[in-house]
């Protein structure tokens, strides 16, 4: 729905959102009308705070190295990278937010493939949304044995601080073989698995409203098995709220002879840490050679389905529209929770996310009887070549008096071309 504007709210939520230090605005155009063409050169020459406002097109991968930065596409679904793209050696007090980037780990053969997103070695924040983020595929095998590992899509490991919203994150497919008879003959094995959604390794991770497939198995005479949703080992934690997480799929066998056995269906959750979930689904994949179970390894803490969201604009430039909407039941009060930045701390508080380290508390009022309660305002003009971001939260009070959080959502501003 269309947000509707509350006049003595937009002065409150300006307020609010005028102390902030403006930061560099960095244009990455393909096309060459912005600071840079290329995502590696821009972040290469960033600085701590900068914001990269990325214009539509396609881009190789780039490594972000203990920088914290905002990297925003225009829109959804508008900008691509192709390749193992990396955030690395985040120290405590860094963030990075990637906004609206579809990152593919699949580049053009020859070249090497990769998960779409890698978090390494990061005690520093990740924020994650709108995001596509698919593991690289991996092809058909042209000769028998020496198989490799499919990639996950989103592959986070010794990350103590990462959380995803409103995002997809897919495996890779698994290798295949040439169906059988054909010049390579490698009936006797068994097709590769597909790469799970999300790999993690010692790290703690928070998915809200995301969508968590793992990647297809490979097809052969004997078809692989569907990468799991997630895998997750060593130290750490996971917190899955109001998302679906699927098991890969299982394909079919290529036997021309009609004696080949097709793929198994993959497990939704191979969790060997300790994790949590609310209002999320949880099915192994179809295969015609059977499923998994949709759960294995740990047994998740449930905490009760809430049905609380927070929807706002992501990149706004001057003269358009700046909104937030707090989703409860009707009744709830609602209010606004503005962060000084896009820094977040966790709070193990039920079915809440995170909570912000604060800078305001902005009051919204009853949420009205379809259940929303929204605050909207024109963003004015914004000095040449600056930008600045928010983390945004909701929380509702109940008539009881209970009080609960919904997902966090960057709000980053920038100045026009």
């Amino acid at each position: 729905m269309k947000p509707t504007p509350f006049a003595g709210l937009q002065v409150g939520m300006f307020l609010a959102l005028a102390p902030l230090a403006a930061a560099d605005l960095i244009v990455v155009d393909p096309g060459g009308s912005g600071d840079f063409t290329t995502l590696a050169a821009a972040v290469e020459a960033a600085s701590d705070g900068d914001v990269l406002r990325v214009k539509a097109g396609s881009y190789a991968a780039f490594d972000v190295v203990n920088k914290s930065l905002v990297i925003s596409s225009e829109g959804p679904n508008f900008v691509f990278v192709a390749g193992a793209t990396r955030v690395a050696q985040l120290a405590e007090s860094k963030t990075v937010v990637l906004n609206g980037i579809h990152f593919r780990g699949t580049l053009p053969a020859p070249a090497a493939l990769g998960p779409g997103l890698s978090l390494i070695a990061n005690q520093g924040a990740v924020r994650i949304q709108d995001c596509i983020i698919e593991g690289g595929n991996l092809p058909v095998a042209t000769f028998c044995g020496g198989e490799l590992p499919a990639w996950p899509g989103l592959r986070a490991q010794n990350s103590s601080n990462v959380s995803l919203v409103d995002s997809t994150i897919r495996g890779g497919r698994g290798h295949s073989y040439p169906s059988f008879p054909s010049q390579l003959d490698c009936f006797w094995l068994t097709a590769g698995n597909g790469g799970a959604g999300l790999r993690m390794l010692n790290s703690s991770v928070v998915l809200h409203g995301c969508e968590i497939i793992g990647g297809l198995s490979g097809q052969g005479s004997y078809s692989g098995v569907g990468g799991a949703g997630v895998e997750a080992s060593g130290a750490g934690t996971l917190t899955i709220i109001d998302s679906t997480v699927k098991g890969g799929v299982g394909q079919g066998n290529n036997d021309l002879l009609t004696l080949g056995v097709d793929g198994t269906g993959g497990t939704a959750m191979a969790c060997l840490v300790p994790w949590s979930e609310s209002g999320s689904s949880f099915a192994a994949g179809s295969g015609g050679g059977g499923q998994l179970p949709p759960i294995s390894g740990f047994t998740p803490t449930v905490w009760p389905a809430r049905a609380r969201t927070l929807e706002t604009s992501a990149l706004v430039t001057p003269g358009y529209l700046i909104y937030a909407g707090v989703h409860g039941a009707p009744g709830d009060i609602a209010l606004l929770l503005i962060g000084g930045g896009p820094n977040l701390v966790p709070l193990p508080l039920q079915s809440s996310v995170l909570a912000l380290q604060l800078a305001d508390v902005l009051v919204l009022g009853p949420v009205d009887a379809i259940g929303t309660a929204i605050v909207g305002t024109t963003l004015g003009p914004l000095p040449p070549g600056t930008a600045a971001s928010r983390t945004l939260q909701g929380a509702l009070i109940d008539p009881s008096g209970s009080f609960s959080l919904t997902n966090p959502r960057a709000l980053i501003l920038t100045a026009g071309d």
